[in-house]
C-alpha cells in the first residue's frame, strides 16, 4: 500500500460504511450529519467512477477522523463492511480514531460488539431533554464535544436540542425505509445437507440430517430463533430451543414429503424468542438427486392470537385446544416410552418445557384469567362457577406435577397427568359449547334472524 499522510486542514471526515442495498440511507445520514456544519465531510462509498474504487476507499479510510457503520437487517451479508472497518483501525496514523455503528432492532453486529454502538429507536419517541434517547445524545456528542471526531475545532458547539431532535428523526426515518425495503415478512429457511454425509443406502432414511448447514434464512426468522447473524449450524444453533419432540414430528413429516406424500405442519408448536408467537414448521419443498436429498426448505408458519375474531371465547379454546394437543396428547400415558427413548432427564425437562410453552400464551393474553373465563360464559352461573373453580385450582395439581418432575417420578407425573385430562376434557366440553351458542348468536345478529 501506497503510504500516506493525512491531510492537514480544518475538515473533520467521517467514512460511512453501508450495505450496498442501503445506499439511500447511507446518503441520507450523511447529509443530515453535514447539514449547516461546513467543517464536515462525510464519505459514502459508490461514487467513485473511473478511478481505481478499492485504492479510493483505501485512502477515504485512511483520511477519516471516524468510520460509521449503518447496521440494518442481520440477515444480509456484513463481509465488506467489516473489512472496511478491519481496514480503518488497522491503518497507522499514530492517532486514536473512533469507529460507531448506528443500529435498529435487537441486532447488534457481532464482531462489533466491543466497539460503541448506538441504538436508532424506530418507533420515534419524544423529545427527551434529559439526553436519554441514545440517538439524539450520540448527535449531542458528535456536534458539541471532540470526544468522537478526536478534532479540533468542535463542529457546532451551539446547536440547539430542536435541532438535534429533528436530525435525529431524519435519521430514524431513513432507517425505516430502509428496514421497509429490505426485510422480508416470510418465515423461512432453506438446509443445505452437504455431500458425503450419508452412508450408501441411507440417503432417504426419513431423518432431517443434523449435518445440514443453512444456506438461506430470512430476517424475521433469525428473530424467531434469537439470532443475531445466520448461523452455519441450525440444529446446533437451535439445540436449546428445540425439544427433540417438535424434531420428532418434523421428521415425521419430512418421510412424508420423500414418499411424495403432502407434508402439512406440525401439530406441537415452538414459541419465538424475539416474536411473541408461536410457530408451527411446515416442509414446503425438497430437492432431491438420484442418491441423497440436496435441499430443504422449511416454512415457519405464525399463529395469531384471534383478538377479534370469535371473542374470548375462541381465544379460551384455543388454549385449552392446545393444551390437550401439544400436552396431555403427548405425555399421559407416554412416559414410560419417553423416559426408555431418551432418558429422565431429558423426558421430563421436555414434558417442563411444552408445559411452559402453553401457559406462556395465556400469561401473555389473559387467556385464562379468572374475569376473562367468567364473561365468557355470560350469565351460566353454574358453568362459570366450575370454569373459575377450575382455574383457581391449578396452581395446586401444577405444584403436584412440578414435583414429580423434579423427582423424576413416573408413575406420580402419569396420575397428575391422568387428573389434568378429566379437567380439560369438562372444560373441553363446557368452553366448546359455549363457543357454539355464540356464534350462532352472532350469525343471527349478522343474517337478521
Amino acid at each position: 500500500m501506497t503510504r500516506r499522510t493525512p491531510r492537514r486542514d480544518n475538515f473533520t471526515r467521517v467514512f460511512v460504511s453501508h450495505k450496498e442495498e442501503d445506499k439511500e440511507l447511507a446518503h441520507c445520514v450523511s447529509t443530515t450529519l453535514q447539514r449547516d456544519c461546513q467543517q464536515l465531510r462525510c464519505y459514502v462509498t459508490g461514487g467513485s467512477v473511473g478511478i481505481d474504487w478499492r485504492e479510493a476507499i483505501e485512502e477515504e479510510l485512511f483520511q477519516a477522523d471516524v468510520l460509521l457503520l449503518l447496521f440494518t437487517s442481520p440477515a444480509k451479508e456484513w463481509d465488506w463492511p467489516l473489512y472496511e472497518v478491519g481496514l480503518f483501525t488497522s491503518l497507522d496514523r499514530n492517532d486514536h480514531r473512533d469507529v460507531v455503528y448506528l443500529y435498529s432492532g435487537n441486532y447488534r453486529p457481532e464482531p462489533l460488539c466491543h466497539i460503541q454502538g448506538v441504538k436508532v429507536n424506530l418507533d420515534d419517541p419524544a423529545a427527551d431533554e434529559e439526553g436519554r434517547d441514545e440517538l439524539i445524545a450520540f448527535l449531542r456528542e458528535f456536534y458539541t464535544t471532540t470526544l468522537i471526531t478526536g478534532t479540533e475545532p468542535v463542529l457546532r458547539p451551539t446547536i440547539s436540542q430542536s435541532e438535534l431532535r429533528q436530525r435525529a428523526q431524519d435519521i430514524r426515518r431513513a432507517f425505516r425505509d430502509a428496514a421497509a425495503t429490505v426485510i422480508q415478512p416470510t418465515y423461512r429457511l432453506v438446509l443445505g445437507v452437504p455431500s458425503g454425509d450419508e452412508e450408501p443406502g441411507d440417503a432417504f432414511d426419513g431423518k432431517i440430517p443434523e449435518t445440514c448447514r443453512v444456506e438461506e434464512i430470512t430476517a424475521p426468522t433469525l428473530a424467531i430463533f434469537g439470532l443475531a447473524t445466520k448461523p452455519n449450524d441450525w440444529f446446533g444453533a437451535t439445540s436449546g430451543l428445540l425439544d427433540q419432540g417438535w424434531k420428532d414430528e418434523l421428521n415425521d413429516q419430512y418421510r412424508r414429503a420423500l414418499g411424495n406424500k403432502i407434508a402439512y405442519p406440525t401439530r406441537s408448536t415452538f414459541r419465538g424468542v424475539d416474536i411473541a408467537k408461536n410457530f408451527r414448521a411446515m416442509i414446503t419443498h425438497l430437492e432431491v438427486s438420484e442418491t441423497r436429498v440436496m435441499r430443504i426448505a422449511i416454512e415457519l408458519i405464525p399463529e395469531y392470537m384471534p383478538a377479534v375474531v370469535g371473542g374470548p371465547a375462541f381465544n379460551v379454546l384455543r388454549v385449552a385446544t392446545r393444551f390437550r394437543m401439544e400436552f396431555l396428547d403427548r405425555f399421559q400415558g407416554q412416559m414410560e416410552r419417553h423416559v426408555s427413548q431418551v432418558g429422565e432427564d431429558k423426558a421430563f425437562s421436555t414434558l417442563w418445557s411444552v408445559l411452559l410453552s402453553v401457559e406462556q400464551e395465556g400469561r401473555d393474553f389473559h387467556h385464562l384469567d379468572a374475569a376473562i373465563v367468567k364473561s365468557v360464559f355470560g350469565d351460566n352461573d353454574d358453568d362459570r362457577a366450575i370454569a373459575t373453580s377450575m382455574i383457581e385450582n391449578w396452581n395446586m395439581t401444577r405444584l403436584e406435577l412440578q414435583r414429580a418432575v423434579e423427582q423424576r417420578d413416573v408413575g406420580r407425573s402419569e396420575a397428575v397427568l391422568r387428573e389434568l385430562r378429566e379437567v380439560n376434557t369438562r372444560f373441553l366440553v363446557m368452553i366448546s359449547r359455549r363457543h357454539c351458542q355464540l356464534i350462532e348468536r352472532d350469525a343471527a345478529q349478522i343474517l337478521g334472524e
